[in-house]
């Protein structure tokens, strides 16, 4: 008899703390959710700094008349001055994978080393091509049709992409996990569509608005293909959750960019100044 109220007594102690725990899980998603929107925020306000100070040593590099960051009148990009700066303000240095490896060859092993690998030498960035969640991935078609709409201006986009948070904060399939991943690319996305169109002339906007969209180089597309170009490309870095280091593709060529002391806003920043450079600017 005494062992079956032991028994009895530590299952109801058991059920107890199982209730407990679901009650509190219960009472902290809301929570959750909103530290998961409020540091996502904070991750764009710090990769916005971050990208600044970059910006800001480039044209600082310019006005000491060093040599252009795009060579010559073609803009074509030289990495060791993009770099340069990098380093000096994030304490990263992108390291050029050495050999006469082909691309095709390169990704295999990049795969292996559990690193995401963005191709920077298209026409567009595509977010829902490294999405890592089947719930996430219509989400980012979404995003993507937004970002490279170049018939809304970035203030429409900005609205497209809240309405679609809003939409993913509400979504109850959703893991905290996989909101998260959400919420932290389209907050960096956001803030980079609007920092890059105040970065641009607004006058140049209008009169290249209708300029060529696609073409063999970066640096000829209309500003809002660069632009969305551009904005994306930091973003992309988030899609896969925290930046740990990645792989780009640069005009053909592997680069290496290892993770920083500064965290994940470093490291897409980086993403976005090494695209703006190969858009010209």
């Amino acid at each position: 008899m005494k062992k079956i109220f032991v028994s009895l007594f530590l299952f109801t102690l058991l059920f107890s703390a199982c209730e407990k725990k679901d009650s509190v899980q219960s009472n902290e998603n809301p929570v959750t959710k909103q530290n998961i929107s409020v540091a996502a925020k904070g991750l764009s306000e710090q990769h916005d700094i971050i990208l600044a100070e970059m910006l800001a040593a480039s044209q600082e590099q310019f006005k000491q008349k060093a040599p252009d960051l795009n060579d010559g009148e073609n803009h074509t990009f030289n990495p060791e001055q993009v770099f340069e700066i990098i380093e000096a303000v994030t304490g990263v240095k992108p390291e050029i994978i050495a050999g006469s490896v082909s691309v095709n060859q390169f990704k295999v092993p990049a795969t292996e080393n559990n690193l995401p690998t963005y191709d920077f030498d298209q026409e567009e960035i595509n977010l829902s091509l490294h999405a890592n969640s089947v719930l996430l991935k219509p989400y980012f078609d979404e995003v993507d049709l937004i970002v490279n709409d170049c018939m809304i201006d970035v203030n429409d986009k900005i609205i497209k992409i809240s309405t679609l948070q809003q939409d993913a904060q509400t979504d109850e399939e959703l893991s905290c996990f996989e909101l998260e991943n959400f919420m932290n690319s389209t907050e960096v996305l956001k803030g980079s569509l609007l920092l890059w169109g105040d970065f641009v002339d607004d006058d140049a906007i209008v009169k290249n608005s209708n300029g060529i969209m696609y073409a063999k180089s970066p640096t000829e597309w209309s500003l809002f293909k660069k632009i969305a170009f551009v904005a994306a490309a930091d973003a992309v870095g988030a899609v896969a959750g925290t930046f740990v280091g990645s792989y780009i593709i640069v005009n053909g060529v592997p680069v290496y960019i290892p993770a920083g002391p500064q965290g994940a806003a470093a490291g897409l920043a980086i993403l976005s100044f090494i695209a703006a450079k190969m858009v010209g600017w």
